[in-house]
């Protein structure tokens, strides 16, 4: 037993060695697979053109009168004629007469004034006689100088400033009763009505409202990175006339008028920190051949600024932007880089961009995996067919910041 005991460890060093020689003699061998070159990822690419585009800037605002006024009696009395069209949404042209009230008073009033004319130009009359009168009689007293009372002098001025005021009272009399007939100062609409046939009004009742219809005009907020895009100065002997495009739907039809900013407004909005820019309208009511509405204040219209131009630019779909002021371009070896670009207006669609060289092959697709310098192969597009189905919300459009 001591000498199995002592040859154990040996026998079973012997095994291990021997199942690890049969391991290793009938172990499965593998065969290396061939190396296979992976196909580059294909993707759109355009080759970049730039050239002179004109931005388009987009806004909205409601239309407004340019002139608004209250309508107000300027003489008290009872209303005894009211014009058909003193009704609200009533059309009237320059010098309608809108209203009258009752004139007995102011009549009478012109009769009295033309009464104190009448005496005080007989005093000034018989004050002038008796001037002459007294001359006449300081000459047959054989003496040169002559006394200015004797010669009524200061009567006569007393007299002549005497018919000055019944002159300047008869002309107010006449234009107090020319002040019963409420005439209107311009050719628009009322927009409200607030007396009627037979009430009493006093002398400066608000009697309605009116507008010009001739002129609109529609304040469309601009922020600074629009303004930079649109040629509108803010200095106050700054001249502008930008056109503009105004699109509004009406009972599911969509119509446009033409515009023109004329000029901002005095400061930057406080909360938003915009400015207005106001655009104006000009026959927004006479009739159209397409039945358009008018241009009417309240509506909520749709603005499409033009703007500068800006050269060594390129219009491309929004999708080609990375990271929002980068394009994935291609090399001369169609392999991935990160090109740093100037965003000048990004639409819903599209944007507008500088700094790409021309021939530049600028990716519309992002990679499923993107690293830089990988291999793309590039499925080069037309850059006009690139954003044509794009073109109905394009900068042209929609363009908005």
């Amino acid at each position: 037993m001591p000498k199995q005991r002592k040859f154990l460890p040996l026998t079973i060093m012997a095994a291990c060695v021997a199942v690890a020689v049969a391991l290793l003699e009938y172990a499965p061998t593998t065969k290396q697979r061939p190396e296979v070159n992976a196909r580059p990822m294909a993707l759109p690419v355009v080759v970049a053109q730039p050239s002179v585009l004109q931005a388009m800037v987009t806004s909205h605002g409601t239309v407004r009168p340019k002139w608004q006024i209250d309508l107000v009696a300027e003489a008290s009395g009872r209303v005894i004629q009211v014009a058909d069209d003193f009704v609200s949404g009533g059309f009237f042209a320059a010098g309608d007469e809108l209203l009258k009230v009752e004139p007995l008073d102011y009549e009478v009033a012109l009769a009295r004034a033309e009464a104190q004319l009448a005496q005080a130009r007989q005093a000034l009359a018989q004050e002038r006689g008796q001037a002459q009168l007294a001359q006449r009689e300081w000459r047959e007293l054989g003496t040169d100088e002559a006394n200015e009372l004797f010669l009524r002098k200061p009567q006569i001025a007393a007299a002549e400033a005497s018919v000055k005021v019944a002159l300047a009272e008869l002309q107010k009399a006449k234009l107090d009763l020319q002040r019963t007939t409420l005439k209107a100062p311009f050719s628009g609409r009322l927009q409200e009505a607030t007396v009627q046939l037979g009430e009493r009004i006093g002398n400066g009742a608000v009697v309605g409202s009116a507008f010009a219809t001739d002129v609109m005009e529609v304040p469309l907020p601009l922020t600074g990175s629009q303004l930079a895009l649109v040629d509108v100065p803010l200095s106050a002997s700054g001249e502008t006339n930008v056109p503009v495009m105004f699109t509004v739907e009406v009972a599911g039809v969509s119509y446009q008028w033409q515009g023109h900013i004329v000029r901002t407004e005095a400061s930057f909005d406080t909360q938003s920190r915009v400015v207005n820019a106001i655009a104006e309208v000009r026959g927004a009511y006479q009739p159209r051949a397409d039945g358009a509405p008018p241009f009417s204040p309240g509506l909520f219209v749709r603005a499409e600024i033009l703007g500068r131009d800006f050269e060594d630019t390129i219009e491309l779909p929004r999708a080609a932007l990375y990271e929002r002021n980068n394009l994935l371009t291609l090399d001369g070896n169609n392999r991935l880089q990160v090109q740093p670009i100037e965003v000048l207006q990004t639409a819903e669609k599209t944007v507008l961009v500088r700094g790409v060289e021309t021939g530049t092959a600028v990716l519309l697709e992002r990679p499923s995996l993107l690293i830089r310098g990988m291999a793309i192969e590039p499925l080069i597009q037309d850059s006009a067919n690139a954003t044509a189905e794009l073109n109905d919300n394009s900068l042209n459009t929609t363009g908005r910041l």
